[in-house]
């Protein structure tokens, strides 16, 4: 049954290990925010604080992609998830308070660096448990728990804010950690490519790690469209900040709105997304350049964030 749906037992493991710490995350993502901002110590800047230590570890992604590529992958998520774990257990330790806010925001950098890690751990490990030609097939599940953990579990978090204590959403993250843990532990080791290095394979690791970040770094200010689109979406997040920390401003002080309506708000991110994805593949965008997509698309964002700029306006 699990082969003829989900290639296979192992895959299916990997995916519904990706679907819970994926939802956890989602969960606890609009706490963190709502907290930031709503709580007694709570203010705009811890918000904007919090909000740019989210931001910093998906920039890191090339190094965490780097890392997983020289280690063993399995090791790599059931370790993250394991770390996470435990540091959701220092966040139920503390309680919130200025003094406090200091160490919640370097757990939370330490979380979602290691949710990056596993995430691209988790991706590129699909070439070890399934065979070559079910590449695409595995993908396309991953694609979809991507987008379905985003929906459902921002909406989820926003509503859990108002009726669960914070401690109690921190105790349910920790929980998704376990299982999602537990769950790549059982993947079976045997169908695993694992290649046996010596010592000297082990320096030339060393070597490949850091000839491979150097080329990463070429090769991307060498690629000029490239370049101009990290340009482009360093400006944007400069002057505008994160999109979550945006929404969650609009909600709690311009629109007066409770936790539940602003995890609404933050699903229709990942709602977009989808209509995105779609609106991408219509013929129209597919006969256009890259650098008329990305230009209509920096035009259009600047359009809407005039728009939603005074809320108040249009209620």
């Amino acid at each position: 049954m699990i082969d003829k749906y989900f290639i296979n037992k192992n895959i299916f493991l990997l995916l519904v290990s990706r679907f819970i710490s994926q939802m956890g995350d989602y969960i606890f993502l609009p706490a963190i925010l709502w907290l930031a901002i709503d709580s007694e110590s709570g203010s705009r800047t811890w918000l904007g604080i919090i909000s740019i230590v989210i931001l910093i570890p998906p920039f890191l992604g090339f190094l965490f992609g780097l890392i997983a590529d020289n280690r063993s992958k399995r090791s790599i998520m059931v370790v993250s998830d394991l770390i996470r774990l435990c540091l959701c257990i220092l966040l139920l330790c503390n309680q919130i308070t200025i003094q406090s806010m200091l160490i919640i925001t370097l757990i939370i950098f330490l979380i979602e660096s290691l949710g990056q890690l596993f995430n691209i751990s988790s991706q590129s490990f699909i070439p070890d448990i399934i065979p070559k030609e079910k590449y695409l097939k595995a993908n396309s599940y991953f694609s979809v728990i991507n987008n379905l953990t985003g929906i459902i579990g921002f909406a989820v978090g926003g509503i859990l804010i108002a009726i669960l204590d914070f401690q109690l959403i921190i105790l349910l993250n920790a929980l998704t950690f376990t299982v999602s843990a537990l769950l790549i532990y059982l993947i079976d080791n045997k169908a695993v490519v694992a290649l046996k290095t010596n010592e000297k394979e082990e320096i030339d690791k060393k070597n490949r790690f850091i000839e491979n970040l150097t080329a990463s770094f070429k090769s991307v200010f060498k690629n000029k469209l490239l370049t101009s689109i990290l340009l482009i979406a360093c400006i944007v997040n400069m002057f505008s900040a994160s999109i979550e920390m945006l929404i969650t401003v609009w909600t709690h002080d311009s629109l007066n709105m409770n936790s539940d309506h602003f995890g609404i708000l933050m699903a229709t991110i990942l709602t977009g997304a989808l209509a995105g994805g779609w609106v991408a593949n219509l013929k129209l965008f597919k006969k256009s350049s890259a650098v008329s997509i990305v230009a209509l698309s920096t035009l259009l964002f600047g359009c809407i964030f005039l728009t939603v700029s005074f809320p108040p306006f249009f209620i």
